[in-house]
């Protein structure tokens, strides 16, 4: 599914600045931000969409994989190319045929903003399609989201809850945000948080008041108050996190973020000891790029017995064209260093970035080692009408698809000079714009619906960059 933290999107640099330890409100993030849709594109005058994947299990004792694949996805698209519909099987081998498990279902407006966003489960008892969450979007006139709204099915009385809400200003600065937790079974709400946000004069939130709701009188009761520092105006370098301790405001925890050439390179979370009057260290996580500044290191660890000991460890290799080739992930126990768990992508494409296989693997404790789980092989067929804007002068690099915040990189750009990116719909709507120094790292940070768009770099004579953009956040 979609992030929807977005005031962490403005900044793209706020996901997972919660001191807290993982809370119900986390388990729900978690489900929301679940992303299904995978499209990917051609870096040429033609542009692919995928259109099926399939997936094959290893099969242990024949020490190869299965001929018949296990799942299956496919996709549907607008004329406009966005996706319309998204639907995974899986092969029951008794019946001998595909049964549909889940599907997603996508509306976008002429302007190519994402409107509504479906997902439905298939029952195989009534043989029907059965609703199971729905979110709703709304726009201003200049194609900024403003008001975002997410429900769960209720399926006690056929009826839709709110589970959560974000408001916006007409420049896309967060206003408020809503959560509530409902029971799956019996559909009673449990829980609720809400933040408020003051923006600072970038529209992005200097603090946030944060409230819980309390179930049995539907009042919300404070629980933290933020505070957020930036150098540069728009960089984030510290935030501070006080708890409400039932009379007042306590200081109780901080993040410091460090930099290198605009990479984000460390964030250090500590907690404040009132008794020592001092900062504890609790956890950090550290960041590595290569030279065309994707990242390739990702590091987490925890403060135990005044040592940093490893909890995940993450690494990416990547091709001259930007590719992701390999991606690695490993859990460790803090106590025994020992990995507890791990997964392994292993991705191959064709020209112009086509990603057309890719293996999984698990790590298997027992054996200490890599082992085969299942096999992707992905297939598109191209998609016409769209071309180039513009001819392009100089070389940009980034990952395509792209997640908001991710850095493009255009070496050749004049670091004494100064540049304006914009973002295009399909349609010809200029759906984000941002002005930056040749010698910095320059991003999208403004969460976009999922879908194409033209990524547009001039100076002040005309275009020296533009290329297609496919958004897969």
């Amino acid at each position: 599914m979609k992030n929807f933290l977005l005031f962490s999107l403005c900044i793209c640099l706020f996901a997972g600045l919660q001191a807290q330890e993982q809370t119900k409100k986390d388990q729900n993030l978690a489900k929301i931000k679940e992303q299904k849709l995978l499209k990917f594109k051609v870096a040429s005058d033609t542009t692919f969409r995928l259109d099926s994947t399939l997936s094959f299990p290893w099969n242990s004792i024949s020490s190869g994989w299965d001929i018949q694949p296990n799942s299956r996805s496919t996709s549907t698209y607008d004329t406009h190319g966005n996706s319309t519909g998204y639907r995974i099987s899986n092969w029951n081998s008794i019946q001998n045929k595909w049964i549909c498990q889940e599907e997603y279902l996508y509306v976008f407006d002429n302007n190519g903003n994402m409107t509504e966003w479906i997902w439905n489960n298939w029952d195989t008892l009534s043989n029907s399609w059965i609703p199971f969450e729905h979110d709703t979007l709304w726009y201003n006139s200049s194609n900024i989201l403003t008001s975002d709204k997410w429900y769960y099915y209720n399926t006690q009385n056929s009826s839709w809850v709110l589970g959560f809400s974000e408001e916006y200003n007409d420049a896309g600065g967060p206003l408020n945000v809503y959560y509530y937790y409902w029971n799956d079974v019996t559909f009673m709400i449990e829980g609720g948080e809400r933040e408020l946000y003051t923006l600072n004069a970038f529209n992005i939130p200097a603090e946030v008041l944060v409230a819980d709701l309390d179930t049995a009188t539907g009042n919300w009761l404070p629980s933290q108050q933020l505070f957020y520092d930036y150098t540069n105006d728009t960089v984030l370098v510290k935030q501070t996190g006080n708890y409400w301790n039932g009379t007042d405001y306590v200081l109780s925890y901080q993040n410091l973020y460090s930099y290198t050439g605009g990479l984000l390179t460390e964030s250090l979370t500590q907690n404040w000891d009132g008794t020592g009057l001092t900062w504890i260290n609790s956890r950090r996580t550290q960041y590595s790029y290569n030279s065309d500044k994707l990242q390739t290191e990702y590091l987490y660890q925890k403060w135990v017995d005044n040592l940093w000991k490893t909890s995940t460890e993450r690494s990416n290799v990547y091709d001259s064209a930007g590719n992701n080739l390999d991606r690695i992930s490993k859990s460790y126990s803090t106590s025994t260093g020992l990995i507890t768990s791990g997964y392994h992508y292993m991705y191959t494409y064709l020209a112009h970035n086509v990603r057309i296989s890719g293996i999984f693997q698990h790590w298997d404790l027992d054996i200490a080692d890599w082992i085969n789980s299942s096999k992707s092989l992905f297939y598109y067929s191209p998609l016409y009408g769209i071309h180039d804007i513009g001819e392009s002068s100089v070389l940009c690099k980034f990952e395509n698809p792209y997640q908001t915040g991710y850095p493009i990189v255009c070496p050749a750009l004049k670091a004494s000079e100064n540049y304006r990116m914009s973002v295009y719909s399909m349609s010809g709507a200029r759906v984000f714009q941002n002005t930056f120094n040749g010698g910095a790292a320059v991003s999208i940070d403004k969460p976009l619906a999922n879908g194409l768009y033209m990524l547009v770099i001039l100076d002040g004579k005309g275009i020296v960059y533009s290329n297609k953009v496919l958004i897969s956040n």
